[in-house]
């Protein structure tokens, strides 16, 4: 009764050894001919991804001010409204990263809300 299963396992098994193939081929590729990753490679949304890398001693020169779970993101796609983030600039520098200040956005327009009517009470 257990022939089908360790028939399955088997070939599971075998399946997961021939899947590592690709990888560890991307990796020696990688390690010969790879391009070096920059400070973001990734396009991360978080602080830890606007510093340097790898990061100073002490990462920012004075603590960002945050207005979204996401600031880098809002940084580059200009929506931030006033904030202040350290951004580097030369990721082959040593230097701190520099500051980069947003000026604040226009605001919009005010919205008009309805005025909801009292229902009737039965």
């Amino acid at each position: 009764g257990w022939n089908e299963l360790n028939l399955a396992a088997t070939i599971g098994g075998f399946m997961i050894a021939a899947s590592t193939v690709p990888f560890l081929w991307n990796v020696f590729v990688s390690l010969r001919s790879g391009e070096i990753a920059g400070d973001d490679p990734w396009e991360g949304n978080t602080l830890e991804w606007a510093t340097t890398s790898p990061p100073p001693p002490y990462n920012f020169d004075r603590l960002p001010e945050i207005r979204s779970e996401r600031p880098l993101f809002d940084l580059r796609h200009g929506r931030t409204h006033g904030t202040v983030l350290p951004y580097p600039t030369d990721p082959s520098a040593t230097a701190p990263p520099t500051v980069v200040v947003v000026e604040p956005a226009p605001e919009p327009p005010p919205t008009r809300a309805r005025a909801r009517r009292p229902r009737k009470q039965p």
